[in-house]
């Protein structure tokens, strides 16, 4: 699911339902939205890294153990 910042019209309307619809405000929530969302992104970034690095881990894990494996030899023919 992908998260995104407030919309302009629902910082807006909580602002007035409160009693605080003030330019300073507003400012003010837009930048820590702005900050959150940006280190919301940060973490999904580096949590999809994260998963890429575990699965090339992973295959390359897999690899070696199948070159580790020693393939069945044809019969010695005489």
């Amino acid at each position: 699911m992908q998260e995104e910042p407030l919309r302009e019209e629902a910082i807006d309307a909580i602002l007035t339902r409160y009693g605080y619809n003030h330019p300073d405000f507003y400012e003010r929530i837009v930048r820590i939205e702005g900050a959150l969302f940006a280190h919301k992104q940060e973490e999904q970034s580096a949590k999809r890294e994260a998963e890429k690095k575990t699965q090339t881990q992973q295959r390359q894990a897999k690899q070696a153990r199948r070159s580790m494996t020693p393939s069945p030899r044809p019969p010695r023919r005489r």
